[in-house]
């Protein structure tokens, strides 16, 4: 039997897709594989349909390469005949991740940057490292200020204000 119970919550499209290939791997890892292979390849499409096939070559090698990351968790899910929950949070996050990358680059595409700015990958670089990383350190407060007041939260170093995640 597998830690992951069948009543998930409905969270999107590829999302949800990502889900149901892990859920495969319990059964049939090669039909696992070949819906991951489908799941990107859509994925990358409608990048290439909402932004052009510039854009979307730049985000399907990302997503490519996400995807062969996690065929190694799907791997394992086949051979365990288990779905932790924590792989199924790892499984989620890459979803949501590629959807903010297709948003990206559909803002990407209707907005037009001016070249020499901040490279497109660079933001969700941030997040897939985020997702990646088990623990996040706490924001670090600063002294109360002469008048008793509470200062201005200070986020420590590397980490990004609540606010400007994803």
């Amino acid at each position: 039997m597998h830690a992951h119970h069948g009543h998930r919550q409905r969270r999107g499209g590829f999302t949800d897709r990502l889900v149901e290939v892990v859920e495969a791997a319990l059964a049939d890892i090669d039909e696992s594989e070949r819906l991951l292979k489908l799941v990107a390849s859509e994925q990358i499409e409608a990048v290439r349909e909402l932004a052009g096939d510039k854009i979307a070559e730049e985000v399907g090698a990302a997503i490519n390469k996400d995807a062969a990351d996690l065929f190694g968790v799907v791997r394992a899910v086949s051979m365990l005949r288990a779905v932790p929950g924590s792989t199924m949070e790892l499984v989620t996050g890459y979803g949501e991740i590629w959807s903010a990358m297709t948003m990206q680059a559909y803002l990407r595409h209707r907005i037009c940057p001016p070249p020499g700015s901040m490279h497109a990958t660079s933001s969700w670089s941030r997040s897939r490292a985020a997702a990646a990383s088990a623990t996040r350190a706490p924001p670090t407060p600063s002294a109360p200020t002469p008048s008793g007041t509470p200062p201005p939260r200070r986020w420590s170093t590397g980490s990004q204000h609540p606010s400007r995640r994803l």
